[in-house]
């Protein structure tokens, strides 16, 4: 039936097409937003008017300026990637890094053995990272690494690894000079010896990120086991032996170490979450150096957070799934045959370089 408002005078009240006077309009107004969806009055006005306010209370949370600044950022950071030639910067890092790459780890076996650390426990540490056809090509350089003392390898494996791993710190320099479009005012030999110094930082760091884990543990049995002969107790999978405490103890349970008995092993637990979560803030470290030194430009600690977060999990995420993938799915083996560990892994280096770049490009996106 169609409704119409009839005169000034009468404008809130609603009559029908014979002039009969039905309610008032703010009546009719509640009783169509309380019908349901399906009913139709009046040539589907209900129906609108009930779709626009059940609208207006499903989407009222919803922040569409914040959704459309994200999608705005994306398409300048998709822009950005292509205009900045991102790829081709990720494929020079991922050469130079994989040229790197095993003097750097023969020179990280060399120098453990001077430890009382075992090579292997290290890879065994971070072998979820890796799938398993890196992981054996790296278990092989290390057995036949660790066979050896020598100086002149040392030195070698040190040397070449500064050599290579230098040509990927110029080409991180120059992706984050083009991201954030300034140009080279350093000179020729000033950006030199600053790519070697970097080098020298990261690979020490990265000696240490590697390290921690497996010395983590040596550190934290050590205190434990400590802890336990204090308290008279013995270490074995995980549990408390030489009976139980009632029986250790009896009714003369010593109060000044009851709170250390009962939480001896959730103490342990927090030390191994640390020591897990140690190596990754590390990375956060390497990351931070590289989005605030490396640009050409003073680039502040505040504006270098944000790709450094993105690159550290960015980095965890993606070692993760390539190696659930590749352990899975991919047969690198059977398409590359002997070489298909190296070409896992550069691609691993590939995508890994190319989410540090990208950091170095939120981070400008971010600062204009």
């Amino acid at each position: 039936m169609k409704l119409f408002a009839s005169g000034k005078r009468h404008k809130n009240n609603i009559k029908n097409i014979a002039g009969n006077k039905i309610l008032n309009k703010s009546v009719v107004r509640n009783e169509i937003l309380t019908r349901p969806y399906n009913t139709i009055i009046d040539n589907g006005r209900a129906m609108k008017l009930n779709f626009e306010q059940s609208r207006k209370t499903h989407f009222k949370f919803i922040n569409f300026k914040f959704i459309k600044t994200c999608f705005k950022f994306i398409k300048e950071l998709y822009s950005n990637f292509i205009k900045n030639e991102i790829p081709a910067i990720g494929a020079q890092l991922a050469y130079s890094l994989l040229f790197s790459f095993f003097p750097f780890i023969i020179f990280v076996v060399t120098l453990v053995k001077y430890t009382n650390i075992y090579s292997l426990d290290i890879l065994q540490s971070y072998s979820y990272l890796f799938p398993n056809i890196i992981y054996e090509i790296l278990e092989e350089i290390i057995s036949k690494a660790g066979s050896s003392k020598s100086q002149t390898t040392l030195s070698l494996s040190f040397f070449l690894t500064i050599w290579g791993a230098s040509g990927g710190v110029l080409a991180t320099m120059r992706g984050m000079n083009k991201a954030y479009k300034i140009s080279e005012h350093r000179s020729f030999l000033k950006v030199r010896a600053l790519s070697l110094l970097f080098t020298i930082a990261l690979a020490l760091l990265l000696i240490v990120l590697l390290i921690t884990l497996v010395l983590g543990e040596v550190i934290g049995n050590y205190i434990f086991d400590h802890i336990l002969n204090y308290l008279g107790l013995t270490y074995k999978n995980d549990n408390v032996y030489n009976n139980n405490l009632d029986n250790l103890y009896g009714n003369n349970l010593p109060q000044k170490n009851a709170w250390l008995l009962n939480n001896i092993w959730f103490l342990k637990k927090i030390w191994d979450v640390f020591r897990h979560i140690l190596p990754v803030f590390f990375a956060f470290i390497v990351f931070i150096i590289i989005y605030k030194y490396m640009p050409s430009s003073r680039i502040s600690l505040k504006a270098a957070l944000p790709g450094a977060i993105f690159a550290t999990i960015g980095c965890y995420t993606l070692s993760l799934g390539f190696s659930y993938y590749v352990n899975n799915y991919a047969s690198f083996s059977l398409v590359y045959g002997s070489i298909g560990g190296v070409i896992a892994l550069l691609i691993w280096l590939y995508w890994s370089s190319i989410i540090v770049l990208l950091g170095g490009e939120i981070n400008s996106l971010l600062a204009l």
